[in-house]
């Protein structure tokens, strides 16, 4: 198991690996927000015929862009295992909405990340302080709520929990601005603010 060093007061993690699990409709649209923006991503998902449709579902996503942009786009998929997608900086569980699905993710992915990652959780409806019962490395924990359509909704929410460090809130805000997103940071509480 990787051991995770505390965070230094002012380093922030810089984000250039993304890896997203879940590659349906919301996973979809987060790797499309993120390869538009030339930021490449590690896709994974427990059901191979998904993954397998994902290029083209992909491509009708990125449908404003001309062929050229949209194929480039495209090539910056990477489909990926469990293992490919936990080396990456910011890891991003796009799972459907179960308590039970998610915990057992962040038990079987948390010991393959390596120092530093952040791992964080696009719940919509699921306490970020419950979640992260489950997680070793609370620090670098957090929800990252994208709202639906990703396409054309700039805001998204980052839902720190209890223990959630606060570099990685920043290195958060910072990979928001990077994908054209606006950042809305808060704590956790019932439906964040969107869904409220």
């Amino acid at each position: 198991m990787a051991t995770r060093k505390a965070t230094k007061q002012r380093e922030i993690i810089r984000i250039e690996t993304v890896g997203i699990v879940g590659a349906g409709m919301m996973g979809i649209e987060i790797t499309a927000a993120n390869v538009r923006c030339g930021i490449d991503v590690w896709l994974f998902d427990s059901t191979p015929e998904v993954l397998e449709e994902a290029p083209a579902r992909l491509r009708k996503e990125l449908v404003e862009l001309a062929e050229e942009e949209r194929e480039a786009a495209v090539a910056r998929l990477h489909i990926a295992t469990l293992e490919e997608v936990a080396a990456c900086d910011l890891i991003i569980e796009a799972i459907p909405e179960s308590y039970t699905a998610k915990t057992n993710l962040y038990r079987s992915i948390q010991h393959l990340t390596k120092t530093n990652s952040i791992l964080v959780s696009n719940t919509s409806t699921i306490s970020i302080n419950t979640l992260s019962e489950v997680v070793a490395a609370k620090p670098f924990f957090a929800g990252l709520h994208f709202l639906h359509p990703v396409r054309s909704r700039e805001l998204v929410e980052i839902v720190s929990s209890k223990e959630t460090h606060e570099t990685v809130v920043q290195s958060l805000c910072d990979y928001l601005l990077m994908i054209d997103k606006t950042p809305l940071c808060i704590d956790d509480c019932p439906g964040f603010v969107v869904n409220r």
